[in-house]
């Protein structure tokens, strides 16, 4: 096997041309990831028979691109032998062979129920598809001291393609390790960040990162403050997440795959590995990059899910990488159980208590009284003084009238509308009502599930007849 410089046109020699390191990249049909054979730097690249090649270096134009060094990475370089590599190429790698390989590693280093466990297994290989996937959940254990939801990461650190393990970890760092070159050059596995929701941009950041082609932009500055220059880091890619409570912010955790953790006993430590186990983890770690270089060009299938929005966005790609294997039955039941859970605490959610509460109070014309219904919540609250202007719920904490006003306004699409009425004294005086309709109303039942009776205006149609209809969800 011999290694060998692709170049292009340049009028340059080779000592004139700018080192470039790169991580991976894409030129046309080609996908090249950096690497080692016998500790000597070079990039992988699959070739049309799927079997991949490799060389030390490409000549671009006036750049020598060369595969970025170790200690310029935060994870262990993919270093093979010549002759394990060639091993490895002699027959194409399927895709339920590697699941067997990685449920093992899950089942021996993690204690977890089996619905985490072939999540965990899924989600790992799918850190080595991140070119074919266009949305993604992320993986969040949470537990206690010493439940073992750090163990979780730690194996992803092990397996997962260009895993970075960090705790507290920066935004200026995390956009560094991602760059602006390639998406999705590497995997984030950051750990203890139940206080993420304390860094309001950091966790905005992660938010918008899980959809393909996501982009953050910089302003980069020169050395004297001057020279301003707008740039895009490329944010999307594979993010596990650990930490003893889930951050209090209702975009992140509806992005979540939440793995409730508890101490248990394992078959192995992934935390003090014996020679032989991180040597078990290197090979498989190994053959996951020959595997994604043999599919670089090979997209997922194409599933009808029967999931809508949200659910098809973050569990669509996860069924589909499992499409014609064993593990596709079995990861319908992890997408079904996590679809669950999202819509569990989408329907415990602040926003579903108030629209509870907006549907109990509204007229036959889809309209409410601010007054009446800020009354109920305070007196559900157990408070009798209407002129408070916010009230705490042990379970959706400060509530304020301006919050109540903006969730109508904002998340519930109603019209505010201000009067001038008369009171019992005599004197006229503002009342505020906020107009809802009604398509909306029946939109946000089917997200929020309230318990309504049958007689209730959502269920009247058009002639005036009352009833729910079939379509709805009891």
């Amino acid at each position: 096997m011999t290694l060998k410089k692709r170049t292009t046109k340049t009028t340059k020699t080779t000592s004139d041309l700018k080192e470039v390191y790169k991580v991976k990249f894409r030129i046309g049909e080609h996908l090249y990831e950096s690497g080692r054979i016998d500790e000597t730097p070079v990039f992988f690249v699959n070739s049309e028979t799927n079997y991949p090649s490799m060389l030390p270096c490409l000549i671009v134009e006036d750049e020598s691109w060369t595969p970025i060094s170790p200690e310029k990475c935060g994870y262990e370089p993919y270093s093979f032998t010549k002759e394990e590599y060639e091993v490895l190429l002699k027959k194409p790698i399927k895709t339920e062979e590697l699941l067997d390989e990685i449920y093992e590693c899950v089942n021996k280093y993690v204690y977890a129920t089996e619905i985490s466990k072939i999540l965990i297994t899924i989600d790992i290989l799918m850190t080595y598809a991140q070119e074919h996937l266009q949305t993604i959940h992320f993986p969040f254990a949470v537990g206690e001291t010493e439940s073992g939801k750090s163990s979780i990461l730690h194996l992803v650190k092990h397996l997962g393609y260009r895993c970075l393990y960090v705790e507290g970890i920066n935004k200026a760092n995390v956009y560094n390790f991602l760059g602006m070159d390639e998406e999705a050059t590497g995997t984030l596995a950051e750990d203890e960040v139940q206080d993420l929701y304390k860094n309001p941009e950091k966790i905005n950041m992660y938010k918008n990162s899980y959809a393909k082609g996501s982009k953050q932009p910089v302003i980069l500055m020169g050395n004297n403050g001057s020279n301003k220059e707008q740039v895009f880091y490329k944010i999307f890619c594979s993010k596990w997440f650990a930490g003893e409570r889930i951050p209090e912010n209702k975009g992140f955790k509806e992005r979540l795959a939440i793995i409730y953790m508890t101490s248990g006993k394992t078959n192995g430590n992934i935390k003090k590995l014996k020679e032989e186990e991180r040597q078990q983890l290197s090979q498989l770690r190994k053959k996951l990059l020959v595997w994604k270089l043999q599919n670089a060009n090979t997209p997922l299938h194409d599933i009808d899910s029967g999931l809508k929005q949200r659910d098809q966005e973050l569990w669509e790609d996860f069924l589909a990488i499992t499409f014609g294997t064993k593990y596709y039955e079995k990861s319908k039941k992890v997408a079904e159980y996590y679809v669950q859970q999202r819509h569990q605490n989408i329907w415990n959610s602040r926003e579903a208590w108030l629209f509870q509460a907006c549907m109990e109070g509204i007229s036959d014309e889809f309209k409410v009284k601010f007054v009446d219904l800020w009354t109920k919540l305070l007196q559900k609250d157990g408070v009798e003084d209407a002129t408070l202007g916010s009230i705490f719920s042990d379970e959706h904490g400060k509530i304020s009238k301006t919050t109540v006003s903006k969730i109508f306004q904002e998340k519930f699409l109603a019209h505010k509308i201000i009067t001038i009425e008369t009171g019992g004294n005599g004197k006229n005086h503002q009342v505020t009502y906020y107009q809802f309709d009604k398509d909306i109303c029946q939109t946000l039942y089917e997200k929020y599930h309230p318990n309504l009776p049958v007689t209730h205006p959502l269920f009247n149609d058009p002639s005036g007849q009352s009833g729910q209809s079939t379509n709805w969800k009891n």
